[in-house]
């Protein structure tokens, strides 16, 4: 009689790279060693005794920690072009009555000033500073603040949470946008223009705290000036890839 002889194999899965995973878009790819003609499919970490291959899955984490809302008035005592505070409502006020006006028509007018630090707001304020004596810095710093009587920056009361983007939102740029267009994204084109010194309007749709959804004639104009400013070809108003990248900061 032929006696079995029990034959153990024991298998070992060295992995041979230490690279951490990568990601590309909303994919994540884990290393894993495979050598042989076999596929290896990833799985959860095999804990269970015997010689199983054990791989794991690397996740991205998320990180949920919600911005800080600052509460020392230091850290808001300086205002510039793109932001908004009920300070700037008070500076275009004083603005607008000192004889620097922020404009004829339409919002930052007389009796149609803003919350928005906008470029007319910035423009009318590099003149008051000239003429004051200030470094013509076209922000509302604290020695600015001591000229027009804004001393004590306002506070926001308001203690709701900022919103955390998320892939979804539409703060972003993911189309490209021409002539007739329209959309959130437009609305925040034309705030980065605006912002950036390139103005849709000067006064109703599209111009500083008045931006629309709609890409018009004003908004081609202004994105070719901002183009030709870049050195961006061709600049004929075409939101594209390039244009993209060059707002985004990439």
């Amino acid at each position: 009689m032929t006696s079995n002889k029990s034959i153990t194999a024991t298998f070992t899965l060295i992995s041979t790279s230490k690279s951490q995973p990568t990601s590309t878009g909303d994919t994540v790819s884990s290393p894993v060693s495979n050598s042989g003609g076999g596929g290896i499919t990833p799985s959860q970490q095999n804990t269970s005794g015997g010689g199983g291959i054990s791989t794991t899955i690397s996740t991205i984490p998320t990180d949920t920690t919600q911005p800080t809302i600052p509460t020392n008035t230091a850290e808001i005592s300086t205002i510039s072009l793109g932001q908004e505070s009920p300070d700037i409502l008070k500076l275009q006020k004083f603005l607008n009555t000192a004889g620097f006006k922020v404009s004829t028509s339409g919002n930052g007018s007389p009796g149609r000033e803003s919350t928005y630090f906008g470029n007319l707001t910035r423009i009318a304020l590099q003149k008051f500073q000239t003429a004051r004596g200030i470094p013509a810095t076209g922000v509302l710093d604290t020695a600015t603040r001591a000229f027009v009587g804004i001393t004590t920056p306002t506070i926001p009361t308001d203690t709701t949470q900022p919103t955390i983007p998320t892939n979804s939102d539409t703060t972003s740029f993911t189309r490209d946008l021409r002539l007739g267009s329209t959309g959130s994204d437009v609305l925040t084109l034309q705030k980065f223009l605006n912002a950036s010194g390139f103005q849709v309007a000067s006064s109703g749709n599209g111009s500083p705290g008045s931006e629309s959804d709609y890409f018009g004639p004003a908004t081609v104009r202004a994105l070719a000036s901002y183009q030709r400013s870049k050195g961006i070809v061709p600049a004929v108003g075409f939101f594209g890839r390039l244009t993209r990248a060059s707002v985004e900061g990439r």
